[in-house]
């Protein structure tokens, strides 16, 4: 194996670990959120902070894609991005159910941010 070769597979290990770190930042906040939906299920203030949690978790699944140059890596990513999505839309609906706007939960995330 020739230098230029181990430093292909270092620089490849080195970018599959960045990888790995942001799908583990990835796990602890859905652990965390799924922690917040059994605590916090009957409350609209709670309903609505889960949403903007969920298209939190969507957006940096987006991310994780768009970085992602592993073709495994990849694939783990579509399935994320995908599973984010559903679980977004999801509460949306449910937030609608409920009665709350969607221009509530956007102005809440909003104030956030500000």
């Amino acid at each position: 194996m020739g230098c230029g070769t181990v430093r292909q597979v270092v620089k490849s290990l080195k970018a599959v670990q960045a990888i790995w770190k942001k799908i583990c930042a990835h796990l602890t906040e859905e652990m965390r959120l799924k922690k917040s939906i059994s605590n916090e299920q009957g409350n609209q203030d709670s309903l609505v902070t889960l949403v903007n949690k969920a298209r939190l978790e969507w957006e940096q699944t987006q991310v994780l894609f768009e970085e992602a140059q592993d073709p495994d890596l990849i694939d783990h990513a579509i399935y994320a991005m995908e599973a984010a999505k559903k679980k977004y839309i999801y509460l949306l609906k449910l937030a609608k159910k409920e009665n709350i706007s969607v221009e509530k939960v956007c102005d809440i995330e909003e104030h956030k941010t500000a």
